[in-house]
Protein backbone atom coordinates (compact mmCIF):
# COMPACT_ATOMS: atom_id res chain seq x y z
CA UNK A 1 0.00 0.00 0.00
CA UNK A 2 1.34 3.42 -0.96
CA UNK A 3 2.14 5.98 1.73
CA UNK A 4 0.08 9.14 1.93
CA UNK A 5 1.35 11.91 -0.30
CA UNK A 6 1.74 14.78 2.16
CA UNK A 7 1.35 18.29 0.77
CA UNK A 8 2.20 21.25 3.04
CA UNK A 9 0.11 24.39 2.69
CA UNK A 10 1.27 27.99 2.68
CA UNK A 11 -1.43 30.61 3.15
CA UNK A 12 -0.60 34.06 1.86
CA UNK A 13 -1.81 37.35 3.32
CA UNK A 14 -0.39 40.62 1.99
CA UNK A 15 2.47 38.69 0.43
CA UNK A 16 3.51 36.90 3.63
CA UNK A 17 2.97 33.34 4.79
CA UNK A 18 0.41 33.53 7.59
CA UNK A 19 0.77 30.88 10.30
CA UNK A 20 -1.84 30.56 13.04
CA UNK A 21 -1.20 28.53 16.18
CA UNK A 22 -4.34 26.35 16.53
CA UNK A 23 -4.07 26.41 20.34
CA UNK A 24 -3.08 29.96 21.25
CA UNK A 25 -4.57 31.53 18.07
CA UNK A 26 -1.39 33.60 17.81
CA UNK A 27 -0.78 34.79 14.25
CA UNK A 28 2.74 34.96 12.83
CA UNK A 29 4.00 36.03 9.42
CA UNK A 30 7.08 34.80 7.62
CA UNK A 31 8.68 34.89 4.18
CA UNK A 32 6.85 32.37 1.96
CA UNK A 33 9.84 31.77 -0.30
CA UNK A 34 12.13 30.92 2.60
CA UNK A 35 9.44 28.62 4.01
CA UNK A 36 9.01 26.88 0.64
CA UNK A 37 12.78 26.32 0.37
CA UNK A 38 12.82 24.78 3.86
CA UNK A 39 9.92 22.50 3.00
CA UNK A 40 11.69 21.26 -0.12
CA UNK A 41 14.87 20.62 1.86
CA UNK A 42 12.87 18.52 4.35
CA UNK A 43 11.72 16.29 1.51
CA UNK A 44 8.35 17.52 0.26
CA UNK A 45 7.84 17.50 -3.51
CA UNK A 46 4.60 19.47 -3.78
CA UNK A 47 3.30 22.67 -2.18
CA UNK A 48 -0.20 24.06 -1.83
CA UNK A 49 -0.06 27.86 -2.18
CA UNK A 50 -3.28 29.66 -1.27
CA UNK A 51 -3.97 33.37 -1.61
CA UNK A 52 -6.23 34.06 1.41
CA UNK A 53 -7.04 37.58 0.24
CA UNK A 54 -7.85 36.24 -3.20
CA UNK A 55 -10.19 33.60 -1.78
CA UNK A 56 -12.15 36.28 0.05
CA UNK A 57 -12.26 38.75 -2.85
CA UNK A 58 -12.55 36.24 -5.69
CA UNK A 59 -9.43 37.65 -7.32
CA UNK A 60 -6.09 35.81 -7.06
CA UNK A 61 -3.18 38.27 -6.82
CA UNK A 62 -0.13 36.37 -5.52
CA UNK A 63 1.61 35.91 -8.86
CA UNK A 64 4.90 37.41 -7.68
CA UNK A 65 5.21 34.98 -4.77
CA UNK A 66 4.32 32.07 -7.05
CA UNK A 67 7.03 33.13 -9.50
CA UNK A 68 9.66 33.48 -6.75
CA UNK A 69 8.94 30.07 -5.24
CA UNK A 70 9.16 28.57 -8.72
CA UNK A 71 12.54 30.21 -9.23
CA UNK A 72 14.00 29.03 -5.91
CA UNK A 73 12.58 25.51 -5.69
CA UNK A 74 11.71 22.50 -7.83
CA UNK A 75 8.43 21.98 -6.00
CA UNK A 76 5.27 21.22 -7.93
CA UNK A 77 3.06 24.13 -6.94
CA UNK A 78 -0.68 23.65 -6.55
CA UNK A 79 -2.17 27.13 -6.51
CA UNK A 80 -5.54 28.37 -5.35
CA UNK A 81 -7.49 31.18 -3.74
CA UNK A 82 -9.97 33.24 -5.75
CA UNK A 83 -9.27 31.63 -9.13
CA UNK A 84 -12.55 32.12 -10.96
CA UNK A 85 -11.82 33.16 -14.55
CA UNK A 86 -9.89 32.05 -17.63
CA UNK A 87 -7.47 34.96 -17.59
CA UNK A 88 -6.28 34.13 -14.07
CA UNK A 89 -5.85 30.45 -14.94
CA UNK A 90 -3.82 31.34 -18.03
CA UNK A 91 -1.57 33.65 -16.02
CA UNK A 92 -1.08 31.04 -13.28
CA UNK A 93 0.18 28.47 -15.76
CA UNK A 94 2.41 31.02 -17.48
CA UNK A 95 3.82 32.02 -14.07
CA UNK A 96 4.76 28.46 -13.20
CA UNK A 97 2.02 26.68 -11.32
CA UNK A 98 1.88 22.92 -11.94
CA UNK A 99 -1.83 22.58 -11.18
CA UNK A 100 -4.66 24.89 -10.18
CA UNK A 101 -6.86 24.20 -7.17
CA UNK A 102 -10.44 25.27 -7.79
CA UNK A 103 -13.13 25.43 -5.10
CA UNK A 104 -15.86 27.86 -6.10
CA UNK A 105 -15.66 27.77 -9.90
CA UNK A 106 -16.44 24.02 -10.29
CA UNK A 107 -19.62 24.56 -8.30
CA UNK A 108 -20.96 27.79 -9.79
CA UNK A 109 -19.92 27.52 -13.45
CA UNK A 110 -19.52 24.04 -14.88
CA UNK A 111 -19.53 25.35 -18.47
CA UNK A 112 -16.48 27.47 -17.76
CA UNK A 113 -14.81 24.50 -16.10
CA UNK A 114 -15.39 22.40 -19.18
CA UNK A 115 -13.75 25.07 -21.34
CA UNK A 116 -10.73 25.19 -19.04
CA UNK A 117 -10.39 21.42 -19.03
CA UNK A 118 -10.57 21.40 -22.80
CA UNK A 119 -7.81 24.04 -22.96
CA UNK A 120 -5.40 22.70 -20.34
CA UNK A 121 -6.29 19.05 -19.78
CA UNK A 122 -7.74 17.08 -16.88
CA UNK A 123 -4.48 16.75 -14.99
CA UNK A 124 -4.08 20.53 -14.75
CA UNK A 125 -6.81 20.92 -12.14
CA UNK A 126 -7.60 19.69 -8.66
CA UNK A 127 -11.11 20.09 -7.28
CA UNK A 128 -11.18 21.35 -3.71
CA UNK A 129 -14.38 21.01 -1.71
CA UNK A 130 -15.10 22.73 1.59
CA UNK A 131 -18.00 20.98 3.25
CA UNK A 132 -19.91 21.31 6.53
CA UNK A 133 -22.83 19.38 8.00
CA UNK A 134 -25.24 21.24 5.69
CA UNK A 135 -23.27 20.62 2.49
CA UNK A 136 -20.77 22.39 0.24
CA UNK A 137 -19.65 25.96 0.96
CA UNK A 138 -18.04 28.29 -1.60
CA UNK A 139 -16.68 31.83 -2.03
CA UNK A 140 -14.13 31.60 0.75
CA UNK A 141 -16.51 29.48 2.86
CA UNK A 142 -18.97 32.37 3.01
CA UNK A 143 -21.82 30.90 0.96
CA UNK A 144 -23.72 27.63 1.24
CA UNK A 145 -24.47 25.85 -2.04
CA UNK A 146 -27.20 23.35 -2.79
CA UNK A 147 -25.22 20.96 -5.03
CA UNK A 148 -24.63 17.57 -3.41
CA UNK A 149 -21.09 16.29 -2.90
CA UNK A 150 -21.88 13.08 -4.78
CA UNK A 151 -23.20 15.08 -7.72
CA UNK A 152 -20.13 17.31 -7.86
CA UNK A 153 -17.58 14.49 -7.66
CA UNK A 154 -19.61 12.35 -10.04
CA UNK A 155 -19.74 15.07 -12.70
CA UNK A 156 -16.02 15.87 -12.67
CA UNK A 157 -14.76 12.33 -12.22
CA UNK A 158 -16.75 11.28 -15.29
CA UNK A 159 -14.95 13.87 -17.42
CA UNK A 160 -11.53 12.80 -16.22
CA UNK A 161 -10.59 14.83 -13.15
CA UNK A 162 -9.47 12.31 -10.57
CA UNK A 163 -7.91 14.34 -7.75
CA UNK A 164 -10.13 15.86 -5.06
CA UNK A 165 -9.29 17.55 -1.76
CA UNK A 166 -12.10 17.48 0.79
CA UNK A 167 -11.85 19.89 3.72
CA UNK A 168 -14.42 19.60 6.47
CA UNK A 169 -15.38 22.86 8.19
CA UNK A 170 -17.84 23.91 10.87
CA UNK A 171 -20.80 26.20 10.25
CA UNK A 172 -18.55 29.24 10.82
CA UNK A 173 -16.15 28.12 8.10
CA UNK A 174 -13.42 26.99 10.50
CA UNK A 175 -11.49 23.90 9.41
CA UNK A 176 -12.22 20.76 11.43
CA UNK A 177 -10.15 17.61 11.85
CA UNK A 178 -10.70 15.03 9.10
CA UNK A 179 -12.64 11.94 10.15
CA UNK A 180 -11.74 8.66 8.48
CA UNK A 181 -15.33 7.43 8.21
CA UNK A 182 -16.33 10.43 6.09
CA UNK A 183 -13.57 9.77 3.56
CA UNK A 184 -14.22 6.03 3.55
CA UNK A 185 -17.85 6.74 2.67
CA UNK A 186 -16.77 8.93 -0.26
CA UNK A 187 -14.35 6.27 -1.51
CA UNK A 188 -17.04 3.61 -1.26
CA UNK A 189 -19.00 5.55 -3.88
CA UNK A 190 -16.01 6.74 -5.93
CA UNK A 191 -13.27 4.13 -5.46
CA UNK A 192 -11.18 5.31 -8.43
CA UNK A 193 -10.64 8.94 -7.46
CA UNK A 194 -7.43 10.16 -5.86
CA UNK A 195 -8.84 11.49 -2.60
CA UNK A 196 -6.87 13.84 -0.34
CA UNK A 197 -7.93 14.74 3.19
CA UNK A 198 -7.89 18.36 4.24
CA UNK A 199 -6.08 19.87 7.20
CA UNK A 200 -6.78 19.56 10.89
CA UNK A 201 -5.23 16.26 11.94
CA UNK A 202 -3.20 16.70 15.12
CA UNK A 203 -1.62 13.27 15.51
CA UNK A 204 0.96 12.05 12.96
CA UNK A 205 0.32 8.46 14.02
CA UNK A 206 -3.06 8.72 12.30
CA UNK A 207 -1.39 9.10 8.90
CA UNK A 208 -1.22 5.32 8.60
CA UNK A 209 -4.94 5.02 9.40
CA UNK A 210 -5.84 7.30 6.51
CA UNK A 211 -3.39 5.39 4.33
CA UNK A 212 -5.09 2.09 5.17
CA UNK A 213 -8.48 3.68 4.49
CA UNK A 214 -7.42 4.20 0.88
CA UNK A 215 -6.67 7.91 0.73
CA UNK A 216 -3.92 9.07 -1.62
CA UNK A 217 -2.78 12.07 0.35
CA UNK A 218 -3.33 14.75 2.95
CA UNK A 219 -2.80 18.49 3.26
CA UNK A 220 -0.72 19.55 6.27
CA UNK A 221 -0.98 23.02 7.69
CA UNK A 222 -0.36 25.32 10.60
CA UNK A 223 -0.59 22.68 13.33
CA UNK A 224 2.67 21.17 12.06
CA UNK A 225 4.43 24.53 11.73
CA UNK A 226 3.62 25.49 15.31
CA UNK A 227 4.28 22.20 17.15
CA UNK A 228 7.78 20.72 17.17
CA UNK A 229 6.40 17.36 18.31
CA UNK A 230 3.89 17.17 15.47
CA UNK A 231 6.48 18.30 12.96
CA UNK A 232 8.93 15.61 14.05
CA UNK A 233 6.18 13.03 13.66
CA UNK A 234 5.45 14.31 10.19
CA UNK A 235 9.12 14.08 9.20
CA UNK A 236 9.31 10.55 10.61
CA UNK A 237 6.38 9.45 8.45
CA UNK A 238 7.70 11.30 5.43
CA UNK A 239 11.06 9.50 5.54
CA UNK A 240 10.00 6.09 6.87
Amino acid sequence: MDKLHLVPAIYLSDGFARIVDPNSKEVNFTDPVDLAVELEEIGFDELLLVDIDGALSGNFKAFEVLDEIGNYTQLDILTGGGVRDEATVERLFSTGTARVLLNTLPVIDQEKMLRLIDMYGNNSFVIGVDINERGIVVEGRKKQDEIALEQLIGFYSEIGIDRFILQTVDNDGIKTAPEILFYENVLSVFPRIRLYAGEGINDPERFEQFEIAGLKGMITGDEFYTSAELFQGLRKYLHA
